[in-house]
């Protein structure tokens, strides 16, 4: 009989147990590679503190009482007045001329000039104005003698004012010269007045019948945009782009010149949302953010109508009278209703996830954040409240679904929409509500205040590609 010596029950009770962790820490380890090759990973990026304007920029119609004034004929315009200068009724703005038949007749007219002074120095003795002509020229000696040495001493004021007082006293010469009319002389005198007559024929004034601010800038649309015609604008007018442009030297007939702009008051006409003009009033006093030069400055108007146009726009038209001489030159405007740019916490948009939550009336939720449903308590996570409902969401409920306290019942249909972001400051996400009263741009990012968003933190990691991202979600940062 063979004798088998039997292993002690203490033996095999510490290998079974050697084995037994042996494939739990085998199962963990593996359990541990298969979800990190598996996990989808996750993109993160901090909060910080950043600055922006996300004000709604909105697109307006210059309109001015402007008269446009047109060329009475084709030739050479030359400005009197300068661009932004103030015309005085009935004043000469600008002069045409017929630059060739001008250039040929002023050539006869300085020949002619030319020979009476000739004709008059070489008969200077025998004249009637001897004597003044020779104290003139003694006078024009004068001044040169006392003044010649000014060059050398560089002083401009100086020599301007010895060429004004030389220039003064040749053109009395000249005109002395020129006002004895005896034989030829008489002769050329009258040829001359008949020249001076034929310039003044080919030179046409153009006159403003009115006062205001003269500008050489004009669109072509001062009459489709005047302010006897302001109610009756269209939405579709607005979206005009108007291109301002100065005329050339050379006009043809019938060509805009110039526009006076008879007031100081100028309106700005402009296609709004209902929802961005709630706390405006006809007639109340508005500070709007107008563009100038690719900066936003602040200028104050009056509302001067509200025109409903339908349920979700309307034309609002402002008035001011201050500043007008800035935006002669021009017809579309941009501005803001309000600044509203921010200091706050960076976030870009595609961290941004909405959730429909549930509305809940408070007397249904139990102290420990549950609901019943058919006798048996599904926790709830609550985002917001008002006086009304909680705001929650559930893994264990479903719309459609009844909830009970004692025999009171309540149908889980009705939800609202929170915006968040998933923190994962732990490697857990944790879904935090944002508040953001504006909509959100497609792309880029947004600030948010801190104020009215507590629960964010400076430096808190939000996770911005959300795909598939849940609450208390384990993930893997990339």
């Amino acid at each position: 009989m063979i004798y088998i010596k039997k292993k002690s029950a203490k033996k095999m009770s510490g290998r079974n147990f050697f084995y037994i962790v042996f494939f739990v820490i085998i199962i963990y380890v593996f359990g541990y590679f298969l979800s990190f090759f598996t996990q989808k990973k996750i993109n993160t990026t901090l909060v910080e503190y950043a600055q922006s304007d996300n004000s709604q920029i909105i697109n307006g119609i210059i309109i001015k009482d402007e008269k446009i004034y047109t060329a009475t004929k084709a030739g050479l315009v030359t400005p009197n007045l300068h661009d932004n200068e103030v015309a005085k009724k009935n004043s000469t703005v600008c002069t045409i001329q017929d630059k060739t038949s001008i250039d040929k007749l002023e050539n006869e007219l300085s020949q002619i000039n030319n020979d009476i002074f000739a004709m008059q120095k070489k008969r200077s003795e025998i004249s009637l104005f001897r004597d003044d002509i020779k104290n003139a020229n003694m006078q024009i000696e004068k001044i040169i003698d006392e003044n010649i040495y000014l060059c050398s001493q560089n002083d401009i004021d100086k020599i301007n004012n010895f060429l004004a007082s030389l220039q003064n006293n040749i053109d009395l010469r000249n005109q002395i010269l020129l006002t004895e009319n005896h034989g030829n002389v008489k002769e050329m005198s009258e040829k001359k007045s008949d020249i001076e007559q034929k310039i003044k024929k080919n030179i046409s004034n153009i006159i403003a019948n009115q006062s205001g601010i003269v500008s050489y800038f004009t669109d072509g649309l001062e009459n489709n945009f005047s302010v006897k015609k302001i109610n009756d604008l269209t939405f579709e007018q607005l979206n005009i782009k108007s291109q301002s442009r100065k005329f050339n030297n050379i006009v043809n007939k019938n060509d805009a010149i110039f526009k006076i702009i008879e007031s100081n008051d100028w309106y700005i006409v402009a296609r709004v949302k209902n929802k961005d003009i709630e706390d405006i009033e006809e007639n109340s006093s508005k500070i709007i953010y107008v563009e100038q030069k690719n900066t936003y400055v602040p200028i104050e108007f009056t509302v001067q109508k509200i025109l409903r146009k339908n349920k979700n726009e309307s034309l609002l038209i402002l008035k001011t009278d201050r500043f007008v001489q800035n935006f002669l030159d021009i017809r579309n405007i941009k501005f803001k209703l309000k600044d509203a740019s921010r200091r706050g916490f960076k976030t870009p948009i595609s961290a941004i996830v909405k959730k429909n939550l549930f509305k809940i009336p408070p007397e249904f939720v139990n102290k420990n954040h549950t609901v019943t449903k058919q006798n048996v308590e599904a926790p709830i996570k609550i985002y917001d409240s008002d006086e009304n409902y909680f705001y929650a969401e559930s893994q264990d409920l479903k719309s459609g679904d009844i909830i009970n306290v004692g025999e009171k019942t309540f149908k889980l249909n009705q939800f609202k929409k929170i915006r968040g972001v998933y923190i994962a400051n732990t490697g857990i996400t944790e879904f935090k509500k944002i508040n953001y009263p504006d909509d959100l741009p497609a792309t880029g990012f947004i600030i948010i205040e801190p104020k009215l968003n507590p629960t964010i933190k400076i430096y808190d990691r939000i996770i911005t590609n959300t795909e598939n991202v849940s609450n208390n979600q384990k993930i893997i940062e990339h």
